[in-house]
């Protein structure tokens, strides 16, 4: 005589959860996990990474390191770039590189319109909201102008032989990109040391 099998059923109290219950318990280990910390030692995979987006974007390096968590803070990349002449290169090829995205922008921003919408007010309702008279859509010339005239006067100052207005440039001149990273060079101790005036950046270290 066979002895039935006996039915494993579920643990008391257990029921099925449902799709919700599932996502509010995800969201919780979510919340409860560890936050990895940002490298802070030199590592020249996280440098190549750190300037290949810098080389292939027209975004500077803030918001580069803001959108990608496992990227070191700016103030540690402008420390990486004091101490190691490698990463120094690699750097300033980045940014050489993305002075020609820069300049590859120009005709396709003056090509294309970039339409808005202009909003003509002729008083304020009962309610005290703006009222509106007349709306149109119009090219934002002046947007496109200051676009085009951000990224001229970048490509001027840090590639002044190829971007410059001046056709002659004096003998001797050092590249202005190495004389930018010789000044962070200069302010690597003070950022490490205090907190900086300006935000943790270097001077001169913005970019668009």
């Amino acid at each position: 005589m066979q002895k039935a099998k006996k039915k494993i059923g579920r643990p008391k109290g257990s029921r099925n959860r449902q799709p919700y219950e599932i996502e509010e318990a995800r969201i919780e280990r979510e919340r409860n996990r560890k936050p990895v910390g940002r490298p802070s030692t030199y590592s020249r995979e996280k440098a190549v990474e750190i300037c290949t987006e810098i080389a292939t974007t027209t975004r500077g390096l803030d918001r580069i390191c803001d959108e990608n968590p496992t990227f070191p803070q700016p103030r540690t990349v402008y420390r990486w770039l004091s101490e190691n002449e490698d990463f120094r290169q690699l750097y300033r090829q980045a940014r050489v590189d993305q002075c020609q995205l820069w300049a590859d922008q120009l005709v396709e921003i003056a090509d294309t319109p970039k339409v808005g919408q202009i909003s003509t007010i002729s008083g304020r309702g009962k309610d005290g909201k703006p009222t509106v008279k007349e709306t149109k859509l119009v090219d934002m010339v002046e947007r496109t102008r200051l676009r085009l005239e951000t990224r001229r006067w970048l490509l001027a100052k840090l590639r002044p032989r190829e971007y410059g207005d001046k056709i002659e440039i004096e003998d001797g001149r050092r590249d202005p990109l190495d004389e930018l990273l010789d000044e962070w060079k200069k302010q690597s101790a003070k950022i490490e040391t205090a907190e900086p005036e300006n935000g943790g950046k270097p001077p001169n270290a913005n970019s668009a």
